[in-house]
């Protein structure tokens, strides 16, 4: 699949040193028609992707996601550490 463009639609943090993030990507796939991408990765790494038809479904997987992250003990990341 291609990347079309790509956005951070949350990070979460638990302790010091671990992270992860969510990214949504718009994507071409291999019939050359658009899809949207939801990304996660943890301390860097890829972790989970799935794609979606519409930018509405990725985002609400993602809020998703993030509620059950949330639920397990990680927090919000603060943009001062």
């Amino acid at each position: 699949m291609e990347v079309i463009a790509r956005s951070r639609r949350w990070r979460v943090t638990h302790g010091h040193r671990r992270h992860m993030e969510c990214h949504i990507q718009s994507v071409r796939d291999f019939l050359d028609a658009a899809a949207y991408e939801v990304r996660v990765l943890y301390d860097g790494e890829p972790m989970y992707a799935r794609t979606f038809p519409t930018p509405g479904s990725a985002e609400r997987e993602a809020d998703d996601f993030l509620k059950d992250v949330l639920a397990a003990g990680w927090f919000p990341h603060s943009a001062a550490e």
